[in-house]
């Protein structure tokens, strides 16, 4: 008999690496429960069906990204080029070590459409995304509208993460923040 794992974190932290590497439509609660080691009916102690699992992982995930990644843009101490640096190191390392993608870029791609209460905490995953980066590109001052660079940053970030997963090459990423940081 598997081991009751009751610390609902764990189970998120699990979760979100198989939503990642199989997406949330080739994820069972079969596949999950093997991950976490549970049986497949102790997740309905803590989540009604999948798609309130999915919703919490990526809710779990943004947070974590707010706090570790996106905060590196209220360092009072770095300039704009060096906050964005920051950021962009923060985040390969964290795409590195996901071998599989973005899980909000991946989930987007796959729900497009299809389930709108997902794709929400999504767009709040992006619209923090773009704040964040908004926040640094104003500090630039430049004559480019600070909206418009994060956005082709994030667009440059994600095209070239899916390359990276695509063509299993980490320079994909690597050019890509150059690239970013070439700008200032």
């Amino acid at each position: 008999m598997p081991k009751i794992l009751t610390n609902r974190k764990i189970l998120l932290k699990a979760s979100l690496k198989v939503f990642l590497k199989n997406g949330y439509y080739h994820t069972s609660f079969q596949d999950l429960a093997k991950a976490c080691n549970i049986k497949k009916s102790h997740f309905y102690y803590y989540f009604s069906n999948k798609e309130d699992l999915m919703k919490e992982v990526l809710v779990y995930a943004h947070t974590y990204v707010k706090q570790k990644i996106f905060s590196l843009a209220d360092q009072e101490n770095k300039s704009a080029k060096e906050k964005l640096n920051d950021i962009l190191n923060q985040l390969k390392q964290l795409y590195y070590n996901h071998h599989y993608g973005c899980l909000m870029g991946n989930t987007l791609l796959e729900l497009s459409g299809k389930e709108p209460n997902i794709e929400k905490v999504i767009t709040s995953y992006f619209d923090d995304f773009k704040q964040t980066l908004t926040s640094i590109y104003k500090d630039k001052n430049s004559s480019e509208a600070p909206e418009i660079l994060a956005n082709d940053t994030i667009a440059k970030l994600h095209g070239n993460i899916m390359f990276m997963k695509l063509y299993k090459d980490h320079s994909y990423l690597e050019n890509a923040a150059r690239q970013i940081l070439e700008q200032f």
